[in-house]
């Protein structure tokens, strides 16, 4: 993305609210080296692994894929905000609402639990914690544009997946009661991330709204860096495992095909799809598909 390209400069002067993993994490990397003008990023962080949100952010600049650009140059423009998906209001502290409120202009929502045997009720977080972000952008005074990455298997009953929202088994709001009523504990990934779609279409009206759908996401093949990866999810994982001889047989359908897209295509597609979006100010559904491989 060049200094002189329509994409860089609409992120001139803009405050960004998004939450980290693999994909946000090459976000801020990409626009930080690409958009010099950019005003402010506040990444949403939450306790783990032992950490607070504040040491989980001093750690977050030490990954190999910032090796491209100096954190001196642009560390004033980055802060955090101690906050958690699972929880009511995303877990905010009031100030830090009134923060987001008043200055931020593009939320990028990718936080998700990826696990694909998570219970009925631990997916359901995800459904909820859409809510409480277009809840959140609602109240936003300078909103550009929201950002919301699925996944293209959110519809996969279908053999055609087009760029446009499908009705779900359920309503989200329908769904959330079920699960806030008694315990059930099927798995239900896949579906959560449909009534999460249909969720933003009933919620976010009136705002200019992307929703991003990655196929299984890899390495990067290009930015920051080639064959970055930062976890072992997925097929990843697969290649890991057999390349180390932990996994030496797999049990696959010779007919069933993977579509895989590399994380930078994604980070790409992503700022793209924010730029076109708030041009056009309408919700926009983007399938982000690679080349299928059996």
């Amino acid at each position: 993305m060049s200094n002189d390209s329509q994409i860089a400069h609409f992120f001139k002067n803009q405050t960004i609210f998004l939450a980290t993993g693999l994909i946000g994490k090459l976000l801020v990397e990409k626009l930080l080296r690409t958009s010099f003008d950019l005003k402010k990023i506040y990444i949403l962080m939450r306790a783990k692994h032992g950490k607070n949100p504040q040491q989980r952010f001093d750690d977050f600049f030490d990954n190999p894929c910032f090796e491209n650009i100096n954190r001196k140059d642009f560390i004033s423009k980055v802060s955090f905000i101690g906050g958690d998906c699972k929880k009511p209001d995303l877990g905010l502290e009031p100030e830090d609402v009134d923060i987001l409120k008043n200055e931020t202009t593009c939320v990028f929502h990718i936080a998700a639990n990826v696990n694909f045997q998570q219970t009925i009720k631990e997916s359901s977080y995800n459904v909820k914690a859409t809510k409480e972000m277009i809840t959140l952008t609602g109240k936003m005074e300078m909103l550009k544009i929201f950002v919301y990455v699925f996944t293209a298997y959110s519809n996969c009953l279908n053999s055609h997946i087009r760029d446009e929202i499908y009705q779900p088994p359920i309503k989200a709001q329908a769904f959330l009661d079920l699960v806030d009523s008694c315990a059930v504990t099927n798995v239900f990934y896949v579906v959560s991330k449909c009534l999460s779609e249909d969720l933003i279409k009933s919620l976010a009206i009136g705002i200019s709204t992307a929703i991003i759908r990655p196929a299984i996401v890899t390495n990067t093949i290009e930015e920051p860096i080639p064959g970055y990866i930062d976890n072992y999810h997925g097929f990843s994982g697969l290649v890991v495992g057999g390349y180390m001889g932990l996994i030496q047989t797999l049990y696959v359908k010779k007919e069933v095909q993977m579509n895989l897209v590399p994380a930078d295509v994604v980070c790409n597609c992503i700022l793209a799809a924010a730029w076109h979006t708030a041009n056009c100010k309408t919700l926009t559904v983007f399938n982000c598909v690679g080349k299928k491989i059996s």
